[in-house]
C-alpha cells in the first residue's frame, strides 16, 4: 500500500476494503457456532492499513467501507451480513479491546443506497441506514467510539463520507448501447416530471441534504458512467457511451451550489415536509 502511494503521490484517501459486513465481499461474516468474527477481523485490518499508511503518507485520509444493508443470520439462504448498526457496535467492542491508542479510520465511509431508486433521499429505515437515518447512523457511532481515541465523525477532522448513492435511469433513448434486459423495476427517468423523482431531482436533493448533515463530509455519485450491462448498475450521469444524460447539467449545478455554500438548508427542511419526509 505504502509503495502505491509513493508512485502516486496525488491519491488523498484510501478506502480499505468494500461492504466489510457482506459476505458477498467479506468471508467469513460469522463463526461455525454462529458467533461474530467479520467485525473484528476488519478491525484488525484497519489498525495495520493505518499504520502502514501513516508512517510514509501521514496525510492520507483512511476510510471504512459499510453497506446500507444486512440480515445478522449467520444461516441466510444468501446474503449472509451483519446490519450496519450491528457491525458498527462489534467493531467498536473489537476496537476498545484492543486498547489501541489510535486510530483505525479518519473518514466513516458509509453507503447509502435506498430501497430503490424511487424513494427519496431523506426516507427513514428500520434496520438500513439511508441519508435519513443520519441521526441513528451517528447515534450507532457515538455508541461504539465515544471516550475512544478514535474520533466520532463531527470531531476533529473526522467526517462522514457517503460513499456511493445512486439512483438507476431508463436509458431507452440510448438502449443499442446496453446488453441484456434491466433487472430493476423501480429505474427513474434521467430527467422527467415535476411531481415524480427523477435522477436530476434525486441527485439534487441527495448532495443538498448530504450539505446540510454536519458530520458528513463528502458525497460520491456511484457510477460515474453506466455499466453497459442491465444487469449491473445504470445511475451514472454519462451513458454507457459517454454522452451525458439529462441529469448531467443538474448535478453540476448542485455541485456548484456546495462549492459556493449557497445551499439552503431550511428551504430543503420544508421541501422534505411538504414530500412527507
Amino acid at each position: 500500500m505504502s509503495s502505491l502511494l509513493d508512485r502516486f503521490p496525488q491519491v488523498a484517501a484510501v478506502n480499505i476494503w468494500n461492504e466489510a459486513n457482506l459476505s458477498y465481499f467479506w468471508k467469513p461474516q460469522f463463526g461455525r457456532k454462529g458467533s461474530s468474527a467479520a467485525p473484528g477481523a476488519y478491525a484488525a485490518l484497519l489498525a495495520r492499513c493505518y499504520d502502514a499508511i501513516k508512517s510514509r503518507h501521514p496525510s492520507v485520509r483512511v476510510i471504512t467501507s459499510i453497506s446500507p444493508r444486512g440480515n445478522d443470520n449467520p444461516r441466510a439462504r444468501s446474503n449472509v451480513s451483519h446490519s450496519p448498526g450491528n457491525f458498527i457496535r462489534k467493531l467498536g467492542q473489537a476496537y476498545r479491546r484492543s486498547h489501541r491508542r489510535a486510530r483505525i479510520f479518519d473518514a466513516w465511509g458509509q453507503n447509502v443506497y435506498g430501497a430503490s431508486s424511487k424513494e427519496r433521499p431523506w426516507a427513514r429505515h428500520r434496520v438500513d441506514i439511508g441519508q435519513g437515518d443520519y441521526p441513528r447512523l451517528l447515534s450507532y457511532l457515538k455508541s461504539a467510539f465515544g471516550g475512544t481515541h478514535e474520533p466520532v465523525p463531527g470531531q476533529k477532522d473526522v467526517r462522514i463520507w457517503y460513499l456511493e448513492g445512486g439512483f438507476q435511469t431508463s436509458v431507452a433513448a440510448k438502449r443499442s448501447f446496453y446488453g441484456r434486459s434491466e433487472t430493476d423495476r423501480s429505474v427513474v427517468a434521467p430527467l422527467g416530471r415535476p411531481s415524480r423523482p427523477d435522477q436530476a431531482s434525486q441527485l439534487t436533493d441527495a448532495v443538498r441534504l448530504a450539505y446540510c448533515q454536519p458530520a458528513v463530509g463528502a458525497f460520491f455519485n456511484f457510477l460515474l458512467a453506466d455499466e453497459a450491462s442491465l444487469r449491473g448498475w445504470q445511475s451514472g450521469v454519462l451513458f454507457s457511451d459517454w454522452t451525458p444524460k439529462p441529469s448531467y447539467q443538474a448535478f453540476k449545478r448542485v455541485v456548484a451550489e456546495v462549492n459556493s455554500r449557497r445551499v439552503d438548508c431550511a428551504t430543503l427542511q420544508a421541501r422534505i415536509k411538504k414530500l412527507g419526509g
